[in-house]
């Protein structure tokens, strides 16, 4: 129930002690359709208004005076009831349209705004929409710019409404400059139990050189996950950083003090932004070779190891090599390279030493051939994605909207198209970075994040439109438009 609702309630007595109560809301008519401002308010409101008084005293000097005027308020004049009009150049001959337009004093100014912005009627159209509806009937100075202020910082209109512009954010690569220095995980699934009794797809990933490691689960949690990652690392090393999303088995405290203790820096993803992980185009590919290699969905997890060998052995288009070559300085032999091998005899190495020599050379011209070509790829792929955006960010202590994705729910007539695109306003409570942030929720205090730059926008709070402004200036008699195109006494109407 809100004051802006007539509500109803009904009682009936259900049993001994026991009374059912009904509340049924209504909408305002007020609310609806604008509230109603009477003639005598408005002549009251003129009265105490400092400009109103001001133009009104120099109409009573000035029309006792052989009819002289003051330039400055020569397009203002009084009705026969006193209330305060002005006269404004109509820019066609619309019959329908005055050209006197009543004065609206500061204090009613915001009642106005609301009335043509906010209303049923209204439909919260645009500033400048709003402005042209406004502008038939009412005037004052600074008119405009106080409607737009009004429309912009309106909190159902930025609630409701999409963002306007091009996206902000641009792309903030991740950069690894050796093997296993980032590592990256994610979860597919659930699939079909299989009759290995497993249902989901743990991936890891190694962010430089693209190698992959996959473990068919049979449920979800921190332990598993973490023992999947301490064979990996057991394998190649363990890695600085660790990605992964906000699932609940990546922020458990099991996961948590397993990457204290071993040195590990776990960044996690922005919701609903994965692109930070590198795992979700893994996924991707891995998905097609399902599809591909799978007949009975539930034999999904039989091929794994070919799918895994599939990718080892394939030239990634960043790095130009494959992950073998990355990771062992020499490709992985298939079936039909050793059925196709020689006979003749090949040259063996003399010495361990000369084989780790040879082996050392290549990985260096391996790596330095690695870097160049994801030098140059991050180059192209930021050029691409950051065409058409724009560079948001905030600071500390700005107000802004987080995006809202909700999801239609027939069992509560809830329907995902009709709800608020945006919700809020929260106050950045930290910077993590140029693309996210966390939030402070103005209503709870309670924090949130971390939030990806484009799901937020600035929020404006609305302003006081009774009082005066510091310096004055929306207070300021603006210059008179053109006077009229037939000279007659404008003082009394």
């Amino acid at each position: 129930i809100t004051d802006r609702s007539h509500f109803t309630v009904r009682s009936t007595r259900e049993g001994p002690g026991l009374v059912a109560v009904a509340i049924t809301t209504q909408e305002s008519p007020e609310s609806r359709w604008g509230a109603l401002i009477t003639r005598e308010e408005l002549l009251k409101a003129q009265q105490d208004d400092g400009l109103c008084q001001r133009v009104t005293a120099s109409l009573a000097i000035t029309s006792t005076v052989n009819g002289a005027s003051d330039e400055q308020f020569d397009s203002y004049l009084l009705s026969s009831d006193g209330l305060l009009l002005r006269y404004i150049p109509q820019a066609d001959d619309d019959p329908s349209s005055s050209a006197f337009r009543t004065v609206i004093p500061r204090k009613l100014r915001k009642s106005f705004i609301t009335n043509m912005h906010n209303s049923a009627l209204a439909g919260h159209s645009s500033g400048s929409k709003t402005y042209d509806k406004l502008s038939q009937i009412v005037t004052w100075p600074g008119m405009r710019q106080d409607v737009l202020r009004y429309a912009r910082s309106c909190p159902s209109c930025q609630k409701a409404k999409p963002r306007g512009g091009q996206p902000p954010g641009l792309m903030q690569p991740i950069v690894s400059q050796s093997p296993w220095q980032i590592c990256c995980c994610d979860v597919m699934g659930p699939f079909p139990r299989s009759p290995r009794g497993n249902q989901y797809l743990f991936v890891v990933t190694d962010h430089f050189t693209k190698w992959v490691e996959l473990f068919p689960l049979r449920k979800l949690d921190s332990q598993k996950i973490w023992d999947c990652l301490l064979q990996t690392f057991a394998r190649f090393g363990f890695p600085t950083s660790l990605i992964s999303d906000n699932a609940s088995y990546f922020t458990s405290k099991v996961f948590v003090d397993a990457c204290a203790v071993l040195g590990i820096e776990h960044k996690r993803t922005s919701p609903y932004h994965p692109q930070a992980n590198i795992t979700e185009r893994v996924n991707r590919n891995l998905k097609m070779m399902l599809v591909a290699h799978t007949d009975r969905h539930k034999d999904w997890d039989a091929k794994l190891p070919e799918m895994a060998f599939a990718t080892h052995t394939t030239v990634n288009r960043s790095t130009g090599l494959s992950p073998a070559q990355l990771n062992f300085g020499k490709e992985l032999a298939f079936p039909l390279s050793n059925a196709l091998r020689s006979t003749e005899p090949t040259s063996q190495y003399r010495s361990y030493s000369k084989f780790a020599d040879d082996l050392r050379k290549r990985f260096s011209d391996n790596l330095r051939e690695a870097r160049e070509s994801l030098d140059v790829a991050r180059l192209q792929q930021s050029e691409q994605y950051n065409q058409g955006r724009r560079n948001l960010q905030f600071e500390v202590g700005d107000l802004v909207l987080r995006r809202t994705h909700p999801l239609s729910d027939a069992t509560r007539g809830f329907t995902a198209s009709l709800a608020n695109r945006w919700e809020g306003p929260f106050r950045v409570g930290k910077k993590l970075s140029p693309l996210t942030y966390t939030l402070i929720c103005c209503s709870s205090g309670q924090s949130t994040g971390p939030i990806h730059v484009t799901d937020l926008k600035l929020f404006h709070s609305q302003e006081d439109f009774s009082q005066d402004p510091a310096d004055g200036s929306s207070s300021r008699v603006p210059d008179s438009p053109s006077p009229p195109p037939r000279r007659y006494n404008l003082r009394r109407r």
